[in-house]
Formats: C-alpha cells, sequence, structure tokens
C-alpha cells in the first residue's frame, strides 16, 4: 500500500492523490455500479467493527477482479503502470498496480458501507 495514496489519520481517508486515481481508474465508477453487490458481500461477512469493515474492503475488491466489469480497471492499471502528480509543487510518481488499487478502492467502499452500519464506531479504527 503506498502511503502517497492515503492521509494518516484515523480513520485512513484517501489523500487528493488517491483520490485522484481512483476517479482516473474508473475504480470509484466501478464500486458505485456495484455499490449493492460489495455491501452484501460484506455484510455476508459478519464485520462487527469498523476497523473490521476497513482491512475487509480491500479484500472484497480483490475478490472481484476476476469479474467482467473490472476488466477497464485492470486495462487502466496496465496502460498506466505509474501515476504521475504534484505535492506541494513537487512532481511525483507511483506505481499502479492491484494492490494500490485495491487499497484505495478498498477505503472508499469502507466509506460507502460505514454509511450503512451506523452502529459501527469509526473511532475504532486506529
Amino acid at each position: 500500500m503506498d502511503s502517497q495514496l492515503f492521509t494518516v489519520n484515523s480513520p485512513l481517508t484517501l489523500s487528493p492523490a488517491g483520490k485522484d486515481l481512483l476517479l482516473k481508474s474508473g475504480g470509484k465508477k466501478y464500486v458505485d455500479d456495484n455499490l449493492d453487490m460489495l455491501i452484501e458481500h460484506m455484510n455476508e461477512l459478519g464485520i462487527k467493527s469498523a476497523l473490521d469493515s476497513q482491512r475487509l474492503a480491500r479484500y472484497i475488491i480483490i475478490e472481484h477482479m476476476p469479474d467482467e466489469n473490472f476488466k477497464p480497471i485492470k486495462d487502466y492499471i496496465f496502460n498506466n503502470p505509474k501515476y504521475k502528480y504534484e505535492y506541494n509543487g513537487e512532481p511525483r510518481e507511483l506505481d499502479v498496480d492491484t494492490d494500490n488499487m485495491a487499497a484505495v478502492m478498498g477505503v472508499y467502499l469502507r466509506d460507502k458501507y460505514l454509511i450503512t452500519r451506523p452502529d459501527l464506531n469509526v473511532e475504532d479504527i486506529p
């Protein structure tokens, strides 16, 4: 998980670079288009804490990578192995791979999931 994609908060949040990658890669669209199915899958796991939702959301994304409608994201990863952006006016780049993509999409999915589970305390995420 590339630390350039996240900000150290509790809970973990996407950095501007992470949000941009989520949009450009089609990751946001994938989660939004498949949200009901992804949340149902998370519910089947019997998540008991906000921390569990953060850890498991990434794995849910990985489990769905073989899906046909995940292909545009895999094509993006293949065609854009480096993500270039600026931070404080300095050019930077990071690797775009399935692990980083699953982590970014997982944080977005976790946020969507926690909206459906107000009983989970977000402050439980270290």
